[in-house]
């Protein structure tokens, strides 16, 4: 069985080998040039691009409440759109990627602490939030990360 320090010295190995200096001004460039999206995907259906670390994400982990109506069902589906709309608007957003099969997750790309505490505030997302613990979500947990590397293929 590999050691894992093994396999991480060779992919530092690796992205050193592999990685270019960039200017200031592409800081801000997403490093991934590919789409990552299949043609019959939408939008909101593929890997978000960010630039090169650092930056931050913000997970947040769900379970949806079983006893919702179908009423709340619909507003939490208009709400979860527009609050990917809104955050799209703010400043410091990099990217969104979600996922929801009985558990959902949803993580956010954010430049810095600033922007994500600016994001938190925001009075539309202040009432998601609410109506999510009020209607939406049995439970919940948001964690905010610092990442330092990714990786792509």
């Amino acid at each position: 069985m590999a050691d894992p320090e093994d396999n991480e010295k060779a992919a530092s190995s690796q992205e050193s080998a592999t990685s270019t200096k960039r200017s200031s001004s592409e800081a801000d460039t997403p490093v991934n040039t590919k789409k990552h999206r299949p043609k019959d995907e939408s939008p909101d259906e593929q890997i978000a691009q960010t630039p090169r670390p650092p930056y931050y994400a913000v997970i947040f982990t769900s379970l949806r409440n079983t006893t919702t109506t179908t009423s709340e069902t619909e507003a939490y589906g208009k709400t979860a759109q527009r609050m990917v709309e809104l955050a799209r608007q703010q400043p410091g957003y990099l990217g969104v990627e979600s996922a929801r099969d009985g558990l959902g997750i949803t993580v956010s790309y954010w430049k810095d602490l600033p922007s994500i505490r600016h994001w938190k505030q925001n009075c539309e997302h202040v009432q998601a939030q609410e109506n999510g613990i009020q209607k939406w979500y049995s439970a919940y947990t948001t964690r905010i990360a610092l990442v330092e590397r990714d990786y792509s293929m």
